[in-house]
Protein backbone atom coordinates (compact mmCIF):
# COMPACT_ATOMS: atom_id res chain seq x y z
CA UNK A 1 0.00 0.00 0.00
CA UNK A 2 1.05 3.58 -0.34
CA UNK A 3 2.07 4.63 3.14
CA UNK A 4 4.11 7.15 5.08
CA UNK A 5 5.38 4.40 7.41
CA UNK A 6 9.17 4.70 7.41
CA UNK A 7 9.45 0.96 7.99
CA UNK A 8 7.67 0.13 4.73
CA UNK A 9 9.92 -0.83 1.82
CA UNK A 10 9.68 1.49 -1.20
CA UNK A 11 8.76 -0.83 -4.08
CA UNK A 12 8.25 -0.38 -7.81
CA UNK A 13 6.80 -3.29 -9.75
CA UNK A 14 7.17 -4.22 -13.41
CA UNK A 15 4.45 -6.66 -14.46
CA UNK A 16 2.81 -8.53 -17.34
CA UNK A 17 -0.43 -8.84 -15.42
CA UNK A 18 -1.92 -12.26 -15.75
CA UNK A 19 -3.58 -14.10 -12.90
CA UNK A 20 -0.61 -14.64 -10.61
CA UNK A 21 0.73 -11.11 -11.25
CA UNK A 22 -2.68 -9.98 -10.01
CA UNK A 23 -2.13 -11.92 -6.79
CA UNK A 24 1.25 -10.17 -6.42
CA UNK A 25 -0.23 -6.73 -7.08
CA UNK A 26 -3.09 -7.26 -4.63
CA UNK A 27 -0.59 -8.19 -1.93
CA UNK A 28 1.69 -5.23 -2.66
CA UNK A 29 -1.25 -2.84 -2.65
CA UNK A 30 -2.60 -4.16 0.67
CA UNK A 31 0.61 -4.87 2.59
CA UNK A 32 1.74 -2.43 5.31
CA UNK A 33 5.27 -3.72 4.68
CA UNK A 34 5.31 -2.18 1.20
CA UNK A 35 5.14 1.40 -0.03
CA UNK A 36 4.06 0.80 -3.64
CA UNK A 37 5.42 3.78 -5.57
CA UNK A 38 4.24 2.73 -9.02
CA UNK A 39 3.85 -0.05 -11.57
CA UNK A 40 5.15 -0.40 -15.11
CA UNK A 41 3.71 -2.81 -17.68
CA UNK A 42 5.39 -5.08 -20.22
CA UNK A 43 4.31 -7.49 -22.94
CA UNK A 44 4.40 -11.07 -21.66
CA UNK A 45 1.45 -13.19 -20.52
CA UNK A 46 -0.73 -11.07 -22.80
CA UNK A 47 -0.46 -7.91 -24.88
CA UNK A 48 0.85 -4.80 -23.18
CA UNK A 49 -2.51 -3.05 -23.73
CA UNK A 50 -4.23 -5.88 -21.85
CA UNK A 51 -1.54 -5.69 -19.18
CA UNK A 52 -2.16 -1.97 -18.61
CA UNK A 53 -5.93 -2.50 -18.36
CA UNK A 54 -5.49 -5.50 -16.07
CA UNK A 55 -3.07 -3.67 -13.79
CA UNK A 56 -5.31 -0.63 -13.38
CA UNK A 57 -8.29 -2.91 -12.72
CA UNK A 58 -6.47 -4.93 -10.06
CA UNK A 59 -5.10 -1.86 -8.27
CA UNK A 60 -8.52 -0.20 -8.29
CA UNK A 61 -10.06 -3.33 -6.77
CA UNK A 62 -7.47 -3.17 -4.00
CA UNK A 63 -8.29 0.48 -3.31
CA UNK A 64 -4.90 1.63 -4.65
CA UNK A 65 -6.27 4.18 -7.08
CA UNK A 66 -3.39 6.55 -6.34
CA UNK A 67 -0.71 4.16 -7.62
CA UNK A 68 0.45 5.26 -11.08
CA UNK A 69 0.69 2.74 -13.92
CA UNK A 70 2.84 3.19 -17.03
CA UNK A 71 2.80 1.38 -20.38
CA UNK A 72 6.08 -0.12 -21.54
CA UNK A 73 7.51 -2.43 -24.18
CA UNK A 74 5.02 -4.15 -26.47
CA UNK A 75 7.48 -6.79 -27.67
CA UNK A 76 10.78 -8.41 -26.68
CA UNK A 77 14.04 -6.76 -27.74
CA UNK A 78 14.61 -9.13 -30.67
CA UNK A 79 12.00 -11.88 -30.90
CA UNK A 80 8.28 -11.72 -31.55
CA UNK A 81 5.87 -11.98 -28.60
CA UNK A 82 4.27 -15.26 -27.56
CA UNK A 83 1.33 -15.18 -25.16
CA UNK A 84 0.07 -17.57 -22.48
CA UNK A 85 -3.62 -17.42 -23.39
CA UNK A 86 -4.35 -20.99 -22.35
CA UNK A 87 -3.08 -20.37 -18.83
CA UNK A 88 -4.41 -16.85 -18.22
CA UNK A 89 -7.29 -16.43 -20.65
CA UNK A 90 -7.38 -14.21 -23.73
CA UNK A 91 -7.47 -11.03 -21.65
CA UNK A 92 -4.88 -12.26 -19.13
CA UNK A 93 -7.36 -12.34 -16.24
CA UNK A 94 -9.35 -15.45 -17.00
CA UNK A 95 -11.91 -13.86 -19.36
CA UNK A 96 -14.14 -13.25 -16.34
CA UNK A 97 -15.90 -10.18 -17.72
CA UNK A 98 -14.48 -7.92 -15.02
CA UNK A 99 -15.58 -4.31 -14.69
CA UNK A 100 -12.62 -2.33 -15.97
CA UNK A 101 -10.88 0.67 -14.49
CA UNK A 102 -11.72 4.04 -16.00
CA UNK A 103 -8.36 5.48 -14.98
CA UNK A 104 -5.83 6.53 -17.60
CA UNK A 105 -2.26 5.26 -17.37
CA UNK A 106 0.61 7.61 -16.66
CA UNK A 107 1.52 9.44 -19.89
CA UNK A 108 5.21 8.58 -19.58
CA UNK A 109 6.73 5.54 -21.23
CA UNK A 110 7.67 2.92 -18.64
CA UNK A 111 11.40 3.56 -19.06
CA UNK A 112 11.07 7.27 -18.23
CA UNK A 113 8.54 6.45 -15.51
CA UNK A 114 10.87 3.92 -13.88
CA UNK A 115 13.85 6.25 -13.99
CA UNK A 116 12.01 9.17 -12.45
CA UNK A 117 10.26 7.04 -9.83
CA UNK A 118 13.45 5.27 -8.76
CA UNK A 119 15.53 8.44 -8.55
CA UNK A 120 12.66 10.28 -6.84
CA UNK A 121 12.28 7.69 -4.07
CA UNK A 122 13.25 9.14 -0.67
CA UNK A 123 15.08 5.88 0.11
CA UNK A 124 16.72 3.27 -2.16
CA UNK A 125 13.87 1.36 -3.81
CA UNK A 126 13.36 -2.31 -4.56
CA UNK A 127 12.41 -3.01 -8.16
CA UNK A 128 10.39 -6.22 -8.53
CA UNK A 129 9.78 -7.73 -11.98
CA UNK A 130 7.21 -10.49 -12.42
CA UNK A 131 7.22 -10.55 -16.23
CA UNK A 132 9.77 -10.58 -19.05
CA UNK A 133 12.63 -8.18 -18.38
CA UNK A 134 12.34 -5.98 -21.48
CA UNK A 135 11.47 -2.77 -19.63
CA UNK A 136 14.24 -3.29 -17.09
CA UNK A 137 16.83 -3.97 -19.79
CA UNK A 138 15.88 -0.79 -21.62
CA UNK A 139 16.02 1.10 -18.33
CA UNK A 140 19.47 -0.02 -17.19
CA UNK A 141 21.00 0.42 -20.64
CA UNK A 142 19.48 3.87 -21.12
CA UNK A 143 19.72 5.15 -17.55
CA UNK A 144 22.39 3.20 -15.63
CA UNK A 145 22.39 5.99 -13.04
CA UNK A 146 19.34 4.35 -11.44
CA UNK A 147 21.77 2.04 -9.67
CA UNK A 148 22.46 4.90 -7.27
CA UNK A 149 18.99 4.62 -5.73
CA UNK A 150 18.19 0.92 -6.17
CA UNK A 151 18.54 -1.26 -3.10
CA UNK A 152 17.88 -4.44 -5.05
CA UNK A 153 16.21 -5.95 -8.10
CA UNK A 154 14.04 -9.03 -7.54
CA UNK A 155 12.95 -11.01 -10.59
CA UNK A 156 10.52 -13.86 -11.07
CA UNK A 157 12.54 -15.38 -13.89
CA UNK A 158 14.69 -18.37 -14.61
CA UNK A 159 15.03 -21.83 -13.16
CA UNK A 160 17.72 -23.98 -11.64
CA UNK A 161 16.04 -27.13 -12.90
CA UNK A 162 13.59 -27.78 -15.75
CA UNK A 163 11.80 -24.96 -17.52
CA UNK A 164 8.21 -24.50 -18.56
CA UNK A 165 8.43 -22.63 -21.87
CA UNK A 166 10.96 -25.24 -22.99
CA UNK A 167 12.60 -28.19 -21.30
CA UNK A 168 15.33 -25.84 -20.09
CA UNK A 169 13.91 -22.31 -20.00
CA UNK A 170 11.37 -20.58 -17.78
CA UNK A 171 8.83 -18.40 -19.62
CA UNK A 172 9.90 -14.90 -18.51
CA UNK A 173 13.57 -15.53 -19.27
CA UNK A 174 12.73 -17.32 -22.53
CA UNK A 175 10.31 -14.61 -23.70
CA UNK A 176 13.20 -12.11 -23.88
CA UNK A 177 16.56 -13.77 -23.17
CA UNK A 178 18.58 -10.76 -24.34
CA UNK A 179 16.78 -8.56 -21.83
CA UNK A 180 17.26 -11.13 -19.07
CA UNK A 181 20.98 -11.32 -19.80
CA UNK A 182 21.29 -7.53 -19.55
CA UNK A 183 19.42 -7.33 -16.25
CA UNK A 184 21.20 -10.31 -14.68
CA UNK A 185 24.49 -8.61 -15.57
CA UNK A 186 23.60 -5.17 -14.15
CA UNK A 187 25.69 -4.32 -11.10
CA UNK A 188 22.91 -3.97 -8.54
CA UNK A 189 22.13 -6.71 -5.98
CA UNK A 190 19.73 -9.12 -7.68
CA UNK A 191 17.52 -11.92 -6.37
CA UNK A 192 16.26 -14.65 -8.70
CA UNK A 193 12.94 -16.15 -7.60
CA UNK A 194 12.69 -18.90 -10.16
CA UNK A 195 10.43 -21.66 -11.31
CA UNK A 196 11.84 -24.06 -8.73
CA UNK A 197 9.94 -22.25 -5.95
CA UNK A 198 7.30 -20.50 -8.07
CA UNK A 199 4.84 -23.41 -7.88
CA UNK A 200 5.17 -24.01 -4.16
CA UNK A 201 2.96 -21.29 -2.67
CA UNK A 202 -0.62 -22.43 -3.16
CA UNK A 203 -4.03 -21.81 -1.60
CA UNK A 204 -6.12 -24.58 -0.13
CA UNK A 205 -9.85 -24.78 -0.97
CA UNK A 206 -10.54 -23.53 2.55
CA UNK A 207 -8.38 -20.47 2.01
CA UNK A 208 -10.22 -19.75 -1.23
CA UNK A 209 -13.50 -19.94 0.68
CA UNK A 210 -12.15 -17.46 3.24
CA UNK A 211 -11.48 -15.05 0.39
CA UNK A 212 -15.02 -15.46 -0.87
CA UNK A 213 -16.43 -14.58 2.55
CA UNK A 214 -14.30 -11.46 2.94
CA UNK A 215 -15.47 -7.95 2.09
CA UNK A 216 -11.91 -6.54 2.17
CA UNK A 217 -10.76 -4.51 -0.85
CA UNK A 218 -9.51 -6.85 -3.55
CA UNK A 219 -10.65 -10.04 -1.84
CA UNK A 220 -13.61 -10.54 -4.17
CA UNK A 221 -11.41 -10.20 -7.25
CA UNK A 222 -8.82 -12.52 -5.74
CA UNK A 223 -11.51 -15.12 -5.02
CA UNK A 224 -12.75 -15.06 -8.62
CA UNK A 225 -9.21 -15.36 -9.99
CA UNK A 226 -8.42 -18.15 -7.53
CA UNK A 227 -11.17 -20.28 -9.09
CA UNK A 228 -9.72 -20.01 -12.61
CA UNK A 229 -7.94 -23.27 -13.39
CA UNK A 230 -4.38 -22.36 -14.37
CA UNK A 231 -3.16 -25.96 -14.24
CA UNK A 232 -2.21 -28.12 -17.19
CA UNK A 233 -5.66 -29.73 -17.01
CA UNK A 234 -7.30 -26.33 -17.33
CA UNK A 235 -5.06 -25.41 -20.22
CA UNK A 236 -5.90 -28.73 -21.89
CA UNK A 237 -9.61 -28.00 -21.69
CA UNK A 238 -9.08 -24.58 -23.24
CA UNK A 239 -6.84 -26.07 -25.92
CA UNK A 240 -9.84 -28.09 -27.06
CA UNK A 241 -11.91 -24.92 -27.35
CA UNK A 242 -11.96 -23.85 -30.99
CA UNK A 243 -12.24 -20.21 -29.90
CA UNK A 244 -8.56 -20.28 -28.92
CA UNK A 245 -6.67 -19.63 -32.15
CA UNK A 246 -4.64 -22.68 -33.04
CA UNK A 247 -5.14 -24.18 -29.61
CA UNK A 248 -1.51 -23.41 -28.81
CA UNK A 249 -0.05 -23.17 -25.34
CA UNK A 250 1.38 -19.84 -26.36
CA UNK A 251 -0.01 -17.65 -29.11
CA UNK A 252 2.48 -16.01 -31.45
CA UNK A 253 1.82 -12.67 -33.08
CA UNK A 254 3.43 -10.52 -35.72
CA UNK A 255 4.86 -7.53 -33.91
CA UNK A 256 6.93 -5.89 -36.62
CA UNK A 257 5.45 -2.49 -35.79
CA UNK A 258 6.38 -0.77 -32.56
CA UNK A 259 6.79 2.67 -31.10
CA UNK A 260 8.96 4.33 -28.52
CA UNK A 261 12.23 2.95 -27.10
CA UNK A 262 10.98 -0.65 -27.06
CA UNK A 263 11.42 -1.23 -30.78
CA UNK A 264 13.48 -4.31 -31.55
CA UNK A 265 15.13 -5.88 -34.53
CA UNK A 266 12.41 -8.46 -35.06
CA UNK A 267 14.76 -11.45 -35.12
CA UNK A 268 12.99 -14.75 -34.62
CA UNK A 269 9.67 -15.48 -36.26
CA UNK A 270 6.72 -16.15 -34.02
CA UNK A 271 6.01 -19.56 -35.55
CA UNK A 272 9.58 -20.61 -34.79
CA UNK A 273 9.15 -19.39 -31.23
CA UNK A 274 6.16 -21.66 -30.69
CA UNK A 275 8.04 -24.61 -32.15
CA UNK A 276 11.19 -23.90 -30.18
CA UNK A 277 9.15 -23.69 -27.00
CA UNK A 278 7.89 -27.21 -27.44
CA UNK A 279 4.42 -25.70 -27.22
CA UNK A 280 2.28 -27.99 -29.31
CA UNK A 281 -1.05 -27.24 -30.89
CA UNK A 282 -3.20 -29.77 -29.11
CA UNK A 283 -4.56 -30.62 -25.70
CA UNK A 284 -1.90 -33.23 -24.94
CA UNK A 285 0.91 -30.73 -25.28
CA UNK A 286 -0.99 -28.18 -23.24
CA UNK A 287 -1.30 -30.82 -20.55
CA UNK A 288 2.42 -31.49 -20.70
CA UNK A 289 3.07 -27.79 -20.12
CA UNK A 290 0.92 -27.82 -16.99
CA UNK A 291 3.97 -27.63 -14.75
CA UNK A 292 3.98 -23.92 -15.56
CA UNK A 293 1.38 -23.47 -12.84
CA UNK A 294 0.27 -25.46 -9.87
CA UNK A 295 -1.30 -28.84 -10.53
CA UNK A 296 -0.88 -31.99 -12.55
CA UNK A 297 -3.40 -33.91 -14.61
CA UNK A 298 -3.75 -36.57 -11.92
CA UNK A 299 -4.67 -34.13 -9.14
CA UNK A 300 -7.38 -31.49 -8.68
CA UNK A 301 -6.08 -28.07 -9.51
CA UNK A 302 -4.83 -25.82 -6.77
CA UNK A 303 -4.53 -22.06 -6.81
CA UNK A 304 -0.88 -21.24 -7.37
CA UNK A 305 0.06 -17.76 -6.14
CA UNK A 306 3.09 -17.83 -8.43
CA UNK A 307 4.54 -14.34 -8.89
CA UNK A 308 3.39 -13.24 -5.43
CA UNK A 309 6.28 -15.21 -3.98
CA UNK A 310 8.80 -12.80 -5.49
CA UNK A 311 7.11 -9.87 -3.74
CA UNK A 312 6.85 -11.79 -0.47
CA UNK A 313 10.54 -12.64 -0.51
CA UNK A 314 11.42 -9.02 -1.28
CA UNK A 315 9.36 -7.87 1.69
CA UNK A 316 10.54 -10.60 4.07
CA UNK A 317 13.26 -13.06 3.03
CA UNK A 318 13.46 -14.66 6.49
CA UNK A 319 11.28 -17.63 5.47
CA UNK A 320 13.28 -18.77 2.47
CA UNK A 321 16.67 -20.26 1.64
CA UNK A 322 18.94 -18.15 -0.54
CA UNK A 323 22.19 -19.21 -2.16
CA UNK A 324 24.74 -16.81 -3.66
CA UNK A 325 25.51 -18.40 -7.02
CA UNK A 326 26.95 -17.56 -10.40
CA UNK A 327 24.20 -17.42 -13.04
CA UNK A 328 24.39 -17.08 -16.81
CA UNK A 329 21.46 -16.49 -19.20
CA UNK A 330 21.84 -18.26 -22.55
CA UNK A 331 20.87 -16.13 -25.55
CA UNK A 332 22.10 -18.23 -28.46
CA UNK A 333 19.66 -19.99 -30.77
CA UNK A 334 18.80 -23.60 -30.05
CA UNK A 335 17.39 -25.76 -27.30
CA UNK A 336 19.10 -23.83 -24.50
CA UNK A 337 17.85 -20.36 -25.47
CA UNK A 338 16.57 -18.55 -22.39
CA UNK A 339 18.02 -21.05 -19.92
CA UNK A 340 19.46 -19.68 -16.69
CA UNK A 341 22.54 -21.76 -15.96
CA UNK A 342 23.20 -21.80 -12.19
CA UNK A 343 26.58 -22.99 -10.93
CA UNK A 344 25.73 -24.91 -7.75
CA UNK A 345 28.96 -26.86 -7.47
CA UNK A 346 29.96 -27.04 -3.80
CA UNK A 347 33.30 -25.60 -2.65
CA UNK A 348 36.15 -28.02 -3.07
CA UNK A 349 34.70 -29.77 -6.12
CA UNK A 350 35.92 -27.24 -8.69
CA UNK A 351 39.24 -28.12 -10.29
CA UNK A 352 42.15 -25.77 -9.71
CA UNK A 353 42.32 -23.23 -12.50
CA UNK A 354 38.62 -23.65 -13.38
CA UNK A 355 37.39 -20.13 -14.16
CA UNK A 356 33.85 -21.06 -13.19
CA UNK A 357 30.81 -20.05 -15.17
CA UNK A 358 32.30 -17.85 -17.87
CA UNK A 359 30.17 -14.76 -18.41
CA UNK A 360 28.06 -15.45 -15.33
CA UNK A 361 27.51 -13.12 -12.38
CA UNK A 362 26.97 -13.99 -8.74
CA UNK A 363 23.45 -13.21 -7.58
CA UNK A 364 21.10 -14.39 -4.84
CA UNK A 365 19.03 -17.41 -5.88
CA UNK A 366 16.00 -18.53 -3.87
CA UNK A 367 16.23 -22.31 -3.59
CA UNK A 368 13.54 -23.14 -1.00
CA UNK A 369 10.67 -21.39 0.76
CA UNK A 370 8.29 -21.90 3.65
CA UNK A 371 5.30 -22.15 1.31
CA UNK A 372 2.66 -22.52 4.01
CA UNK A 373 3.88 -19.39 5.80
CA UNK A 374 3.84 -17.28 2.65
CA UNK A 375 0.40 -18.53 1.59
CA UNK A 376 -1.06 -17.76 5.02
CA UNK A 377 0.62 -14.35 5.03
CA UNK A 378 -0.84 -13.50 1.61
CA UNK A 379 -4.35 -14.42 2.76
CA UNK A 380 -4.08 -12.51 6.04
CA UNK A 381 -2.74 -9.44 4.25
CA UNK A 382 -5.58 -9.41 1.74
CA UNK A 383 -8.26 -9.88 4.38
CA UNK A 384 -6.79 -7.84 7.25
CA UNK A 385 -4.41 -5.42 5.53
Amino acid sequence: MTTSDSAAIPVIMDVDTGIDDAFALLYAARSPRIDLLGVSCVDGNTTVDNVVSNTLTVLDAAGATDVPVARGAQRPLLADPCYADLFHGRDGLGDLGLSRSTRDPDPRHAVAFLRETILGSPRPAVLIATGPLTNLALLVRTHPEVRENLARIVVMAGAIGPGNATALAEFNAWHDPEAAAIVFGFDVPLTMYGLDVFRDVVLTPGQCEALERSAAPGAGLAARLARFDTSGAGASARAEDGDYAGGGVVASVDADADSGPSAGAGAGAGADRVSDAGAGLDADSAQAAGAGFGATAAEPFVTCLGDYGAVAVAADPSHCTIEHRSVLVLTSAGVGRGQTVVDRRPPGTVAEGDAGLAGGRKIDVVTAIDAAHYADHWLRTLIEG
